[in-house]
């Protein structure tokens, strides 16, 4: 809001993407929100069974497994994750598993202390020489809570799987890159519905995505994602423009929250008022 000069988060989040009315000043006001000094990336995974803890399912460990050797591979550094469908306690617990120790959710209310930052950041940050990822802070918090959350010195910023929307990758991955201090976005894509969203995020915005690759020399296996067909869809321009439409059509609007709807809406310059089924006959529309 600071930022764009908004009167609240929901004007804040209309004006980051162009349309006819804000078309001048679009550019500049996403510009604010995601400055250059943030590298999108996004690393492509498979999806595995269900792994077994006692004898008990554990979800989402294909998930974790992917993004902690993504997290190997990168430099030791403050890091956010967004767990999207897998959750805020399951990922803390996912992550604890694999020895990560400084692992930092929204209830360590010292973190969120103003008058405490300066002192828990030279506290975190002092690891005697001899620390690693096992004791680097790794925050993980809920997506809802991505706007506006303001977490001094991340440098990376982990989405479990591209957003429904532009305005919501927006506000996700600018939470680094903040102060004129470079930043990695990473986005988790598993199958080609997330590549194809991935690849409509970037039409809408007109950011290029890099892709990250595992390091195979460490620890757990993570298949060779470079011969999966997403991977294949997204490194070639990300989406032949002919396939843009049919990128947006593979969103599944019935599964989305109204405030999801108006922001894809918002996205496409269309009306954003009418119940949740007129929203989505609208946005279906839309593509025909």
């Amino acid at each position: 809001m600071e930022i764009t000069g908004a009167p609240s988060m929901d004007k804040a989040a209309v004006l980051i993407t162009a349309d006819d009315r804000t078309k001048k000043d679009a550019r500049r006001r996403q510009k604010s929100l995601l400055p250059d000094t943030i590298e999108h990336c996004y690393a492509v995974y498979e999806k595995g069974g269900e792994q077994q803890k006692g004898g008990e399912e554990v979800e989402g460990e294909d998930l974790v497994d992917a993004i902690c050797q993504v997290i190997q591979t990168q430099s030791l550094a403050r890091t956010l994750i967004f767990p999207g469908k897998l959750g805020v306690v399951k990922m803390v617990q996912a992550l604890q598993r694999r020895n990560l120790n400084n692992v930092i959710t929204l209830r360590d209310e010292v973190h969120w202390d103003q008058s405490a930052r300066e002192n828990v950041v030279r506290h975190e940050d002092d690891d005697g020489g001899g620390g690693g990822w096992e004791s680097t802070p790794i925050y993980v918090v809920g997506e809802k809570f991505g706007r506006g959350l303001d977490i001094a010195h991340v440098s990376y910023v982990f989405l479990a799987a591209p957003p429904n929307s532009a305005a919501a990758y927006t506000h996700l991955a600018g939470r680094t890159g903040r102060g004129n201090h470079r930043g990695r976005a990473i986005t988790m894509v598993q199958g080609m519905e997330e590549a194809r969203r991935l690849a409509s995020l970037s039409h809408t915005l007109g950011i290029p995505f890099v892709p990250l690759t595992f390091d195979e020399s460490m620890n757990g296996h993570v298949p060779d994602a470079s011969r999966d067909e997403s991977q294949t869809a997204l490194e070639h321009g990300v989406l032949d423009r002919g396939d843009e439409d049919g990128a947006k059509s593979m969103m599944n609007y019935e599964d989305m929250t109204v405030n999801q709807l108006k922001d894809v809406l918002r996205d496409k310059g269309l009306k954003v008022s009418g119940r949740k089924n007129e929203l989505i006959d609208r946005l279906k529309d839309s593509i025909l």
